[in-house]
């Protein structure tokens, strides 16, 4: 029988989502959580964060062009732009479509990024390497009360 993935996000609900795992292709405990990616039939790569499914190759695009496009095309002309969050890079590829100036992406797991970028390089399409990119390894939180940075959108991934 073949390994399935349950998530754990509202098993105390009741409520269950299994994924089958096809072949597990990174596991690992970073400083800050469970990091796991693997193949599923159907889906293609899935990304999992402490038992979660944070992303996965077949449906990511629905998520990342709704975050992103939403508030760029409702400010209409930002040009600095922070994202909090987002790792895996498909906001960050969504947000570098725009004319901005410049890309703050605070992540607080490098494990995340480095993961995403070898075994999920689809989601990114290389928007880690645009040079409007600041990239920042730190609390989200933190990062936003202590900058002294403003910024046309700020999105929370």
């Amino acid at each position: 029988m073949a390994d399935w993935f349950q998530e754990t996000l509202h098993a105390s609900s009741g409520i269950a989502q299994s994924l089958k795992i096809g072949s597990l292709l990174y596991e690992d405990k970073s400083e800050h959580q469970h990091v796991q990616i693997f193949d599923n039939p159907l889906l293609g790569r899935v990304l999992t964060l402490d038992g979660v499914v944070q992303t996965t190759e077949g449906d990511e695009f629905m998520y990342h062009e709704m975050i992103a496009h939403v508030p760029m095309l409702a400010h209409g002309a930002a040009r600095d732009v922070l994202i909090i969050g987002g790792g895996d890079g498909g906001t960050l590829r969504e947000v570098v479509k725009h004319d901005v100036a410049r890309v703050t992406l605070v992540e607080i797991d490098a494990r995340v990024i480095d993961m995403c970028k070898e075994y999920l390089p689809s989601l990114s399409k290389g928007a880690f390497d645009d040079p409007r990119l600041d990239l920042v390894i730190a609390d989200g939180a933190r990062f936003v009360a202590e900058t002294a940075n403003r910024y046309d959108v700020i999105i929370a991934d």
